[in-house]
């Protein structure tokens, strides 16, 4: 604490005439001592016994000073120094800081430094760097990155200096508050860990905006000596920032449909690319749909089969989406199909619904393969695909029959359209009703649709995955009870053109997992589905 001046000289004075009281017995001793060293001199002559008094008169006259140099130094040490407390500065210490926000701030390329407070990105407003194939090394905090995902908080303030104590003692370091961080991709998954571990991978448009979180709990500084020994107690508080990478042109990013049902992919680690997060077929992930995209084959693409009111998401880094429907058009039709775009968000990372209307069983039409193209802003082919299958289902309950199945089919908009195969449906084996055309076992594997040996291997299922109203809701496709309780409760199964080579036996399809069994045709609980060409 600070004293008037004229107390600290009367402090001082006081102070100065106890050490002069203590010193006095000095004086007493030293006098006489030097008289015995005289004396000594004269009585006795002889050198080696003046020589032992000598040492034993030195040696009380050292123990006499000792004990009087200790009661001077306790006499002027009774009273405690009391300086200034403490304190957080982020400016060398020119201002005293009264929030810890500072400690949440983020560096990006160039060494813009972007704070708590003039931040206000957003997911539709992300902030968009400077830098081309920046790294997530090139995004700085006060946590390191290998560090991650926490520091202790008074390391990180000892360790940049930002904190004083004018009177020059030591932070005691008491580890009360941890200063952490969380990064996460577009969908929310967290990837703070892959960040740590491959700081100098690029980031991803497909996966931006990227969320950073800054958090610190409450803490305060205090020293290990002086009085006043504790600053401020500072409230902790937590930031999320919003980060989109420099994109130089929009690209497709992935297609989305049902993600229900996939069977196969199992557990994915997240790796930081789309292209990478794969079912092991190239092609598919289950988190996001198909990010294969071949633009010299549309064929190769998703979609290659539609029915009415089914619908996926189209995702495009680099180009929003309503500049993506500005560009193409919200309405698209061709073949007897129509294509209805929706924009779903106002990211960077646009997304798209895209909904397919066509021939339907209260609208039937006719089909015409037909191929899809949509560019960027700069004209340039941004995804394309081509649509080879029609498919209609009848609602209402069973078909009452193979062979009503199969003239429902024949009969529909006056021709042209037929009862499925199997392969229509699903890419998958039944080795219990020997059925093993299939290329997994036993439900259907994510994959686009193609052709080999002159038929196709895949279809509707294993493009679209779970095939009822339970997700495409305005669709054709019944969520219903098929009635034989070998199937379940909630089931739906489909009559196929495929014979089990047993007499008056087909095969029949289930349209959530695309399970193959085989039925009588006299069993009337199974639903009819027709498809062109």
């Amino acid at each position: 604490m600070k004293k008037e001046q004229h107390t600290a000289h009367s402090t001082q004075f006081e102070q100065l005439k106890k050490t002069t009281l203590h010193i006095r017995p000095f004086f007493k001793v030293f006098i006489p001592f030097l008289y015995y060293q005289a004396c000594l001199c004269i009585i006795s002559p002889n050198s080696k016994i003046k020589r032992y008094i000598s040492q034993a008169i030195w040696a009380l006259f050292g123990l006499v000073i000792s004990n009087n140099a200790m009661s001077a130094l306790s006499a002027v040490t009774v009273k405690k120094i009391h300086g200034t407390s403490p304190y957080l500065t982020f400016d060398g210490g020119a201002t005293h800081a009264d929030s810890v926000s500072p400690l949440l701030s983020v560096t990006l390329p160039g060494n813009k430094i972007i704070t708590v407070s003039n931040d206000s990105s957003s997911m539709e407003n992300p902030l968009v760097l400077d830098k081309l194939s920046a790294t997530f090394a090139d995004i700085k905090t006060l946590v390191p990155h290998g560090n991650y995902p926490e520091v202790l908080a008074d390391k990180v303030i000892d360790d940049n200096g930002y904190w004083k104590d004018d009177d020059g003692d030591t932070l005691h370091r008491v580890n009360s508050s941890k200063l952490k961080i969380k990064w996460e991709n577009i969908e929310g998954q967290d990837i703070t860990d892959y960040v740590k571990h491959h700081a100098n991978s690029l980031l991803n448009g497909c996966d931006a905006p990227y969320k950073l979180t800054l958090e610190i709990g409450d803490m305060s500084i205090e020293t290990e000596y002086g009085i006043p020994s504790q600053g401020g107690h500072f409230t902790g508080g937590r930031h999320t920032y919003f980060i989109y990478p420099k994109v130089d042109k929009p690209k497709f990013c992935y297609a989305k449909p049902n993600l229900e049902f996939d069977f196969h992919s199992g557990k994915i680690p997240y790796d930081g690319a789309i292209s990478s997060i794969n079912a092991g077929n190239g092609e598919w992930n289950k988190h996001r749909g198909f990010y294969a995209y071949n633009p010299a084959n549309p064929g190769a693409n998703f979609p290659t089969t539609g029915s009415h009111n089914l619908f996926f998401y189209l995702s495009v880094a680099g180009m929003k989406a309503q500049e993506f429907i500005n560009t193409n058009g919200d309405t698209i039709s061709k073949g007897g199909v129509t294509l209805k775009l929706h924009r779903e968000n106002s990211s960077p990372t646009g997304l798209v619904k895209i909904t397919l209307t066509g021939p339907s069983l209260e609208n039937p039409g006719a089909f015409t393969p037909s191929t899809f193209y949509w560019r960027d802003e700069s004209n340039q082919p941004l995804y394309s695909f081509k649509l080879e299958r029609w498919y209609v289902a009848k609602k209402g309950g069973g078909a009452g029959g193979y062979q009503n199945a199969v003239a429902f089919c024949n009969n529909f908009n006056g021709g042209g359209y037929r009862i499925i195969k199997v392969l229509d449906f699903t890419n998958g084996r039944a080795s219990k009703v020997n059925w093993q055309i299939g290329i997994v076992e036993p439900f259907y594997l994510r994959k686009i649709s193609y052709k080999t040996n002159g038929y196709w291997m895949g279809g509707l299922l294993s493009e679209w995955g779970r095939m009822t109203q339970l997700y495409y809701k305005d669709s054709d496709w019944e969520y219903f009870r098929v009635g034989d309780p070998a199937w379940g409760d909630s089931r739906a199964a489909y009559w196929t053109s495929d014979d089990q080579n047993r007499w008056r036996y087909n095969y029949v399809v289930e349209a959530n997992t695309g399970g193959i069994g085989d039925r009588d045709h006299s069993d009337q609980d199974y639903r009819v589905a027709c498809v062109t060409p």
